[in-house]
């Protein structure tokens, strides 16, 4: 199955993801304002890559809130709740699962909130911790609540992120652009609203999950049983018992692959991370194999993302470098 790899690492591999959040109460809200022509926003990027537009909550801001396909309901941080002046109270929590910890986290319904020319009236949001880890302060996280019925048009040259009404992928101008089928969860689960692509290494095929709050691209130990990986992950065990076997054995390894396709798109010496995605109910706990893979996928290519329709359309390009500085190939699988 994964006769590619050509390296792993024995240390445990420490990285910071973003927010990945599944809310078990999640909704899909209308907007009660929509516009009739195009809207224009600009959009910055943090220094791991995910995209950050301004958004006002209750008419103030605006605030910096990231935008996340995993993320199942938009959020704010404590710290901007204060600023709000948001009466925050715990008998309307909800459990938030990561793909490492759940937790119960307060909601509270905000009068609007608003990004380019949509207002979404009396919303409920989840209020989380304060995100200490990041490099680049955010004041919160926009999710598919808001986001699912909309399409997102990237412009890296000039930075700006184009809502669009309507698109026509067939036009000339995308013609031999990247267009990925987005689907809905193949598990038997309950269907949260997630975006999955597929990954193809050897010749498993790997459900994917499209996380534009993550900078990387991870996959469970489900995901290779009876691979060289697995015997590693035995190894890493073996040392965890021998240096004392402290708290919860929940190994990490940083892998790479000589070759991988990800939704049509093939790389090369390409990185990822083995972890255990426990608390995630989108695979039943881990019982399933899965990959979440982030913005990276997009490689700093323009690309529309189409919500609506499920659709995502990336402008190709042969020579880029990943996140880590790896140069890789890309063309259509």
């Amino acid at each position: 199955m994964l006769g590619m790899i050509i390296t792993f690492f024995t240390r445990l591999f420490s990285i910071i993801f973003a927010m990945l959040l599944v809310s078990s109460d999640f909704a899909f809200a209308k907007s009660s304002d929509r516009f009739d022509k195009n809207a224009i926003v600009k959009f910055e990027r943090m220094k791991s890559g995910q995209y950050i537009i301004d958004v006002k909550v209750n008419a103030k801001g605006p605030f910096k809130f990231m935008i996340d396909t995993a993320a199942t309901r938009s959020s704010i941080f404590e710290s901007t709740g204060k600023k709000l002046g948001l009466d925050i109270k715990n008998d309307s929590n909800v459990i938030i699962s990561g793909m490492t910890n759940s937790s119960y986290r307060p909601t509270v319904n905000v009068e609007t909130l608003q990004f380019s020319r949509y207002i979404f009236r009396d919303h409920k949001i989840v209020i989380l911790k304060n995100w200490k880890d990041s490099e680049t302060k955010i004041d919160g996280i926009l999710g598919l609540d808001v986001l699912n019925d909309l399409i997102l048009q990237f412009s890296h040259e000039r930075k700006q992120l184009r809502f669009l009404k309507t698109l026509n992928s067939r036009k000339s101008k995308y013609r031999n652009w990247d267009a990925i089928d987005l689907h809905t969860n193949p598990y038997p689960v309950q269907n949260y609203g997630l975006l999955f692509v597929y990954t193809q290494i050897g010749d498993v095929r790997i459900p994917t999950m499209l996380d534009t709050g993550a900078n990387f691209t991870t996959l469970n130990w489900e995901s290779v049983k009876g691979t060289t990986i697995e015997k590693h992950k035995r190894r890493l065990r073996e040392d965890w018992v021998i240096q004392g076997a402290i708290g919860k054995f929940s190994p990490k390894s940083h892998i790479k692959l000589d070759s991988l396709i990800i939704a049509g798109r093939k790389y090369k010496n390409y990185s990822l991370v083995v972890m255990d995605f426990d608390d995630l109910p989108i695979n039943e706990y881990g019982k399933y194999p899965l990959v979440i893979t982030g913005v990276n996928l997009m490689s700093g290519q323009d690309f529309i993302l189409d919500l609506k329709s499920r659709k995502l359309l990336i402008k190709p390009q042969y020579e880029l470098l990943d996140p880590h500085n790896l140069v890789i190939r890309i063309r259509k699988s």
